[in-house]
């Protein structure tokens, strides 16, 4: 064995400094080159590498660390329910909103219908459009699997869709609180035998929701017809109670708990189904390299890159707002071929790049366009429009709010700038 730690080559104009990789992957794979190297003829391939490498002018890689240890980050509620009527103080989903906001230190309650619609987007209301989504289920998946806790008020068909929707994900069914009405209040039940069956089972805990908590609203009779009549519900003086205020604090309040992402090579090219773990799998005779990641985790890489000082200048700058989704998802691409030729010690940045989100059947494209808007809907960043030009134009502010997250993941991505070696076989 020859070990090399701490070799720098010499080239024109002297040593050069270059990101940790191994330049030789291809040489292993090339049939003319003879299984048995002299030590001066493995030093004289490394050399050349190194040269052509350098000669690239790349000098310094932005990586994520191959572990990193971060709090209860992004606070995100999504909010369900029926039918919503924007600014209206009497709609249940304003209230609780409002009364998570105040009563939980960081906490962003989102509701879809306020911030976001399938048409153009105007002054009022971005549209969905213009992050590539298409499919309401597209965009309920992605705001289920980005949020650190679902509220839904189910009093409908829509909102029972919605539960089953969610429910019959393992990984969301716990995040989940179902918010219904007392049955006698509304002379109705509203949690069927089915619901019960499917998802207060507890002996099916892989689709047990998180918690029920049972409200007694105010109501109102709202008369269609002679014949048909239904109820209108309210939170009793449009407030939130004590006790039922406890309990649904008690489900939504952030953990103390530590959280944590890691790589981790797949040999079989297969994904696990961890959360915090990124599986990549390298094939290097199709020059491929496959990336399984989780929403939960692809939310704190990309809210890490809000933090780097060459995005953020690309980020102040007008643009369509797809055109700003397609930029993030470049950088994201590299940052990820740039890490994982890091930790591999091969040359990566030529190969074909899959990224397969777990739990989802959205695109990167995608799941990086709703990240943004629900940045946007949370008030961490301002999508602002410039004076007089299409109402897609926007450029990317970051708000003070989320400078309050900078300590704690700016340090995810840092600069490669040393050359480090192992050992090498010969």
């Amino acid at each position: 064995m020859l070990n090399l730690d701490g070799f720098q080559p010499c080239c024109e104009g002297g040593p050069k400094t270059v990101p940790t990789t191994s330049l030789l992957a291809d040489s292993a794979h090339n049939e003319n080159v003879d299984t048995v190297f002299s030590p001066f003829n493995k030093l004289y391939q490394i050399q050349v590498g190194f040269f052509f490498y350098a000669s690239k002018g790349v000098k310094i890689l932005l990586v994520y660390k191959e572990v990193f240890e971060y709090d209860d980050l992004l606070a995100i509620v999504f909010l369900c329910g029926s039918k919503y009527e924007k600014g209206n103080l009497h709609d249940k989903r304003n209230v609780l909103k409002n009364y998570l906001e105040v009563n939980i230190s960081g906490c962003h309650a989102i509701i879809l219908e306020e911030n976001f619609w399938f048409r153009s987007t105007n002054m009022q209301y971005l549209s969905y459009d213009d992050i590539f989504l298409k499919s309401l289920a597209h965009i309920e998946q992605l705001a289920s699997l980005f949020a650190n806790k679902i509220i839904i008020i189910h009093e409908s068909i829509s909102t029972a869709a919605e539960l089953g929707m969610f429910a019959i994900d393992p990984s969301l069914s716990e995040k989940i609180c179902l918010l219904t009405p007392d049955d006698i209040s509304i002379d109705e039940k509203k949690v069927s035998m089915f619901i019960k069956l499917a998802f207060m089972n507890r002996k099916s805990p892989e689709t047990r929701i998180g918690k029920q908590i049972i409200f007694f609203p105010d109501v109102y009779v709202n008369r269609i017809s002679t014949e048909k009549s239904d109820y209108h519900t309210f939170f009793h003086n449009n407030e939130i109670g004590q006790n039922l205020g406890n309990e649904i604090l008690s489900f939504v309040k952030p953990t103390k708990m530590k959280y944590f992402i890691k790589f981790n090579k797949s040999s079989f090219g297969k994904s696990t189904a961890t959360s915090n773990q990124i599986d990549y799998h390298i094939n290097i005779k199709n020059e491929e390299l496959v990336v399984y990641i989780h929403p939960d985790a692809l939310k704190i890489q990309l809210l890490s890159m809000f933090f780097v000082d060459e995005y953020k200048k690309e980020f102040r700058l007008y643009k369509a707002i797809k055109i700003h989704v397609t930029y993030i998802c470049e950088i994201y691409e590299k940052l990820l071929l740039s890490t994982i030729t890091s930790l591999e010690g091969i040359e990566l940045h030529s190969f074909k790049l899959k990224v397969d989100l777990k739990n989802t059947f959205c695109t990167l494209r995608q799941s990086a366009g709703y990240f943004l808007y629900m940045l946007q809907a949370a008030k961490l960043i301002g999508l602002e429009q410039e004076a007089d030009s299409e109402y897609s134009k926007r450029r990317i502010r970051l708000t003070m709010t989320l400078e309050n997250y900078r300590d704690q993941v700016k340090p995810y991505i840092y600069e490669k700038k040393e050359t480090a070696f192992g050992r090498l076989s010969i």
